[in-house]
């Protein structure tokens, strides 16, 4: 009722001040005539809130799939090349005035196996990778909903609940990673199980 009411004060404020929608009509010079534009419905509201939800996650997601493949894919190149630049040191035999070099490309490509290993920088790229699409998939369900449809309500809320059940799965997935065995983790993050 109460939008109701504001459409109409909005109408009739924009027939007594004028609006940006007014315009000349073409056949008839100087005669003004007033084009309103619809408001939206509760519907096309809901769906597009629904929507912008659904993008938002769907960047969240995207962001931080990004994040560990670059990591993932700077760790990996930076390994492969202090390794090989170790050995071809090594196989030189530079002498002691080098050893340290060589010791020090030697540590830094552990170190960076390291944190690769125990950041789990690939799965979790896996991880978020699959969320996004996930997300992707609702995002398009949500698009086909239309704003006349009598369960949008009802749909919008099943959309809304499976996007808080991918998040649960993503985030209890995320945390069993720090404190369980690899092979049940790769098992649960099969597709079709979330």
């Amino acid at each position: 009722m109460g939008r109701l009411v504001l459409v109409i004060m909005a109408i009739a404020a924009s027939l007594v001040l004028g609006s940006p929608s007014v315009a000349q009509d073409a056949r008839e010079p100087g005669v003004r005539t007033t084009t309103v534009q619809a408001s939206p419905t509760e519907g096309e509201t809901r769906r597009e809130e629904l929507i912008s939800k659904c993008r938002a996650w769907e960047r969240w997601y995207g962001w931080w799939s990004d994040i560990y493949a670059g990591l993932w894919h700077i760790a990996t190149t930076a390994v492969i090349v202090l390794t090989a630049l170790t050995s071809l040191l090594v196989a030189l035999n530079l002498g002691q005035a080098y050893k340290w070099q060589i010791v020090s490309l030697s540590a830094i490509a552990g170190l960076l196996t390291t944190f690769s290993v125990q950041f789990r920088l690939k799965e979790n790229w896996q991880l978020r990778e699959i969320g996004r699409l996930e997300v992707l998939a609702l995002t398009v369900e949500a698009r086909s909903l239309r704003a006349s449809d009598p369960d949008l309500r009802e749909k919008a809320f099943a959309i809304e609940q499976r996007l808080v059940n991918i998040d649960r799965a993503q985030a209890g997935l995320f945390f069993e990673a720090l404190f369980s065995d690899q092979q049940r983790r790769t098992e649960r993050m099969a597709p079709g199980k979330s």
